[in-house]
């Protein structure tokens, strides 16, 4: 049997000086080709086969011309100068390899493998800090929050005052996790009061710690101007009255922690340009009575929770 290419080759005189257009081509199954042929006005259904290595099987056309006619032979040409241009492409199911580790550890026994787990944990901090964060059913009160945020400042740093930037970054990362149910709790509460002073004992803990470490790293600060941004939606819908009476808390509960006093103004100012005319006021009201010894400049804060 001829190929696609042969077909057409032999029978290309056919088609000479005609205008043909194939509609709607479809490989109803590999190799099985069916197409409308458009000759001028008149359309025909053609069906063309072939097997792998090309050859035709079968070719049919609805057309009353005599066969091999020339919709099926322009139907040939289309279909071997679309396999050129679009090879197709064999799929070859790759076979991964079971890590060498998944081998041992499904074929160890429980008991060992237990008691090499707790060795493990009793001898590395971080891994039982992850052990526990995972395992562990917790509490999102304040109060354990901020005991899991100081373990994990423990585990992941061993308390040294000196950190690099990718310790920053697992640090970061691992706020990030640990803090995930209290910072959407901060962005979905009804309640804005609560809501800020979760904010401040965060921010407080991050602080402290982040002035306690040899760093000037960029990211950390801008997770820390960023812990104040997870307020923004509540303060912007909360009625007039209050939001005066929040941003009044708001400023009496911050100046009495000097190591977020200043950022946490800082956020105010940020707040005035995306509050309405009436809030704006009644927060500059707020502001012009605090003795605010660092002269402002704007920050320019991108919030990413």
């Amino acid at each position: 049997m001829p190929t696609l290419t042969s077909f057409f080759s032999d029978h290309k005189h056919l088609i000479a000086n005609k205008k043909l257009k194939v509609r709607e081509l479809d490989e109803e199954a590999i190799g099985n080709f069916v197409s409308f042929v458009d000759e001028g006005k008149e359309s025909f259904d053609v069906h063309v086969s072939v097997d792998d290595n090309h050859e035709l099987i079968k070719l049919e056309c609805d057309c009353e011309n005599k066969k091999p006619c020339l919709h099926q032979v322009f139907l040939a040409k289309y279909i071997s100068e679309k396999r050129q241009l679009y090879p197709e492409k064999i799929k070859r199911k790759s076979s991964k390899k079971t890590p060498e580790h998944h081998v041992l550890i499904d074929n160890l026994d429980e008991v060992k493998l237990r008691e090499w787990l707790k060795d493990l944990m009793d001898n590395n901090k971080a891994v039982r800090f992850e052990f526990l964060l995972q395992f562990k059913e917790n509490s999102f009160s304040a109060e354990a929050i901020e005991h899991r945020m100081l373990e994990a400042i423990s585990s992941t740093t061993n308390n040294r005052k000196k950190l690099d930037q990718l310790q920053i970054k697992n640090l970061l990362n691992i706020f990030d996790k640990i803090n995930k149910p209290i910072y959407d709790k901060i962005k979905e509460s009804k309640d804005l009061r609560s809501s800020i002073l979760l904010t401040i004992m965060v921010s407080k803990i991050l602080n402290s710690h982040y002035n306690m470490i040899k760093s000037n790293s960029k990211k950390y600060e801008a997770y820390l101007d960023n812990v104040f941004h997870l307020l923004n939606t509540q303060f912007i819908e909360a009625s007039s009255e209050v939001f005066s009476k929040s941003i009044e808390e708001f400023i009496q509960n911050v100046q009495r922690e000097r190591s977020i006093k200043t950022r946490a103004f800082d956020y105010l100012y940020f707040l005035r340009d995306l509050v309405d005319t009436k809030k704006r006021l009644l927060l500059m009201s707020h502001l012009k009575f605090i003795e605010y010894s660092k002269p402002f400049t704007t920050p320019n804060y991108s919030a990413s929770y």
